[in-house]
């Protein structure tokens, strides 16, 4: 992509480790990029680290961030920079944003100000920055016995934190030590020196966690070391944080008014050596029984447990390890599943491993109705069809109908166009599994029945009610300008046969989805009318092979308003007669009858099968008399 890829580099003011006349120099041989990327508002931040505390006097914590749409640096920020190390690793957890863009991290060993206030040089601490303008510390959270934590190599940051959604939003995390921090995000606590504290013996020191001016601490190894960060899941069930500490089961801890319990509310049965892992949850929102925690043990095995009761596990890939199992010693330290798409996604140091549900074959236990026209709705039961259609098909045959509703037990289709008469297999696909076959017999397509009695004699004339409203064609008049039941009615190259019934029976389709047998050329021609105002709706053609196409036509009112109005567009009078028929007699408001034609594009090969009215129109009610082609 243009603008990559690009030379990391960087400098800041400071008179730290490595510097040089009062400028600290990102040197790539020291620094390693260790947690996750951060996108955030366009710009992708990237954190540093170290190779394993080499040259410890003169790296240092590094945050930069780039333009994400054109590669060029636009802030930076150096953990440590009238100091040492300070990296920022968190065992390769990525670095967590809030909603008003600040960014939040954990540092590992290194400097930290016990007699500046507020410290510029942030060893072993919770750092909350700025992402406005530029990287500025909002506030910190460093632990009351941070120099033990830096002289006994036990980083508070080889873990990442994770933001609770809680009131206030809170920060929990752990390092080394496995003692387990909750931050208040907004006011973090700062640091609290102990003037009591025993650096010469460090370890004394594990039980107190009364010190820090923070929401709450547990104790040295409540949990395992970690390395890595706690994960979050708002179930049903209540709020839940899990970690997986190096040399420890994994835990679940059950948040009450946004505190911890002092032990673990469940934890697996199993347990794992350096460096733990990461829980992974995946779940249908908060639904009861959905929640799934996925770890990936030290050992090389992919564990997934109830989240709600750790104790209760639902699989691992060494059940069996023929199919299932990872390469062996392949095991990449710090690595995390990841869910998606109902997969889960395993990284190793030589393979990408992909694990997901079987899938299912669906069944089709019966179609209803079970014999019809091309065109006819029918109704399939049966199981395992999903809850969505996503790719799935309904086929009759070869042929591929279109669905108009689908659930995991029920689907409703249209027998699609093009199919010979006789018996037909169907079958639902699903994932590319095929369900089995039910009978569909294909029936020869007839005319449907007239729903409107559009026409009245004069002697007669509430037998008819061409708008709905007791109002209709004259028989009389009709017939002063040749039209008569069963007559021809050429016109613009095209003949059509008037309906044949007599006045007072029904002789023209009210549009409501008909579908009407059709042959002939590449024109189709329509004599008809609206009722209640112009109306237009959308027509569909069905072709021998199995095509469509549709198109939208407008239709004139029959008295074009009482006479105040012209015809739509497309429209061209057949007939006008003088009057209409009221339920009182005669009323001297012309009436009309009028021709639309639609060029069509009819396959190679193939020719007009049907064509289907429109189902709905507005906002007056379409009605058709006959239909013709050329």
């Amino acid at each position: 992509k243009p603008g990559s890829p690009k030379v990391i580099s960087a400098s800041v003011h400071g008179s730290g480790g490595g510097s040089v006349n009062g400028t600290i120099t990102f040197n790539a041989t020291l620094q390693m990029n260790r947690p996750g990327l951060l996108l955030l508002n366009g710009v992708v931040y990237i954190g540093w680290g170290s190779h394993c505390d080499n040259h410890l006097s003169t790296y240092h914590g590094w945050v930069m961030g780039y333009s994400a749409s054109t590669y060029q640096q636009v802030v930076v920020y150096n953990v440590t920079r009238n100091g040492y190390a300070g990296a920022v690793w968190e065992g390769g957890q990525g670095l967590v944003a809030d909603s008003n863009g600040a960014i939040y991290f954990m540092t590992g060993n290194g400097k930290f100000d016990t007699h500046v206030s507020p410290a510029v040089d942030l060893g072993d601490s919770f750092v909350k920055l700025s992402s406005q303008n530029s990287l500025k510390v909002l506030d910190y959270f460093t632990p009351f016995n941070q120099s033990c934590l830096d002289s006994g190599d036990v980083d508070l940051g080889s873990g990442g934190p994770v933001l609770i959604p809680t009131s206030p939003q809170e920060l929990v995390g752990a390092g080394k030590q496995g003692r387990i921090y909750v931050v208040n995000k907004d006011s973090m606590g700062g640091y609290t020196a102990d003037p009591n504290l025993n650096s010469s013996n460090c370890g004394t020191e594990g039980a107190r966690t009364n010190v820090d001016h923070i929401l709450q601490e547990l104790p040295n190894k409540t949990v395992g070391g970690v390395w890595g960060s706690p994960s979050y899941w708002n179930s049903s069930a209540g709020q839940f944080v899990y970690f997986v500490g190096s040399g420890d089961h994994a835990k679940a801890f059950k948040l009450s008014n946004g505190l911890l319990p002092h032990t673990a509310t469940s934890q697996s049965p199993e347990s794992w050596g350096y460096p733990g892992g990461d829980v992974v949850i995946s779940s249908n929102g908060s639904t009861p029984g959905t929640g799934i925690a996925w770890n990936i043990g030290s050992n090389g095995v992919l564990y997934a447990y109830d989240a709600t009761n750790l104790g209760r596990e639902l699989y691992n890939t060494s059940q069996n390890s023929g199919r299932d199992g990872l390469p062996s010693g392949s095991y990449s330290k710090f690595s995390v599943p990841t869910v998606a798409n109902g997969e889960v996604f395993v990284g190793t140091h030589s393979t990408l491993d992909i694990f997901g549900l079987f899938k299912t074959t669906p069944t089709l236990s019966s179609v209803i109705p079970n014999a019809g026209p091309v065109g006819t709705s029918v109704t399939l039961s049966g199981n395992a069809f999903g809850a969505t259609q996503g790719s799935s098909t309904v086929n009759f045959g070869n042929a591929t109908a279109n669905v108009t509703s689908w659930s995991n037990t029920s689907i409703v289709a249209t027998v699609p166009s093009g199919l010979p008469t006789g018996p037909i297999n169907v079958t639902v696909t699903v994932g590319g599994q095929t369900s089995n076959s039910q009978t569909f017999n294909v029936t020869t397509l007839s005319t449907p029945a007239y729903n409107n009695t559009g026409t009245s004699d004069d002697s007669n004339p509430t037998a008819a009610s061409f708008d709905g409203h007791g109002n209709s064609y004259s028989a009389q008049a009709l017939q002063g300008v040749g039209i008569t039941p069963g007559s021809k009615v050429p016109f613009n190259g095209v003949t059509f046969t008037w309906p044949t019934p007599a006045s007072g029976q029904p002789n023209n389709w009210q549009a409501n989805g008909q579908v009407i047998p059709v042959s002939g050329g590449g024109t189709l021609a329509f004599l008809g009318a609206s009722a209640n105002g112009a109306s237009t709706g959308t027509f569909t053609v069905h072709y021998s092979g199995g095509g469509t196409q549709t198109f939208n036509l407008t239709f004139s009112d029959w008295t074009l308003g009482g006479g105040t109005l012209s015809p739509s567009p497309g429209n061209q009078i057949v007939v006008t007669m003088p009057y209409r028929n009221t339920p009182t007699g005669k009323q001297t408001h012309k009436s009309y009858v009028f021709y639309i034609q639609v060029t069509l594009t009819v396959p190679s090969g193939q020719t007009i099968q049907s064509v289907q009215l429109p189902a709905t129109e507005s906002p007056g009610q379409i009605h058709i008399f006959a239909i013709g082609t050329k």
